[in-house]
């Protein structure tokens, strides 16, 4: 077959749609195009799979909520709040100084975490008024509910968990 003709039969499959896609002929004349291009295939279907196999290990439990007993904690005696030496968010350890009420100091009675200080120095506290309020963390419970065909059968007690809360962005939690 001649040139000529050859030329005039390819031409004539392009008009007619048979010919070759172009994307893939100017593959074809660059092999590091070519190359390039199996690279990147191939690093999508290993991302692909390591994403697949990740959010096959998470289950995803909607309006979840997070209990745990709330521990008040007032002066034993009626005084002015002078100094508080926790914040919300600290941990703290049975016995730990919390704040200073007229001249007596207020401990923890158990360990915790201190979500709340009624943060007022000057102010007068009453043994009915709380300075401090905590949470026992050995009691902090999340409750959830698992639908049946969403991972209920990989769920067993006992089993560790990590998990997120919306309103804390990335933060992640152990239990």
């Amino acid at each position: 077959m001649s040139e000529h003709m050859e030329h005039h039969e390819a031409k004539h499959k392009e008009e007619a749609g048979l010919g070759e896609n172009p994307v893939i002929a100017r593959i074809k004349k660059h092999p590091l195009l070519t190359e390039f291009v199996i690279i990147i295939v191939v690093t999508a279907l290993i991302g692909g799979y390591l994403y697949w196999q990740d959010s096959q290990s998470r289950i995803y439990i909607e309006k979840a909520q997070i209990m745990a007993p709330i521990i008040s904690i007032s002066p034993p005696f009626s005084g002015t709040i002078d100094k508080f030496y926790v914040a919300e968010g600290d941990r703290v350890a049975n016995g730990q100084r919390l704040a200073v009420v007229g001249n007596q100091t207020v401990y923890a009675m158990t360990n915790g975490l201190v979500i709340w200080i009624n943060n007022a120095p000057g102010q007068i506290a009453t043994p009915q008024t709380p300075i401090v309020k905590m949470i026992d963390t050995d009691e902090l419970r999340l409750v959830g509910r698992v639908q049946e065909d969403k991972g209920l059968k990989d769920i067993r007690p006992g089993q560790h968990v990590v998990f997120t809360v919306d309103a804390y962005g990335d933060r992640r939690y152990e239990g």
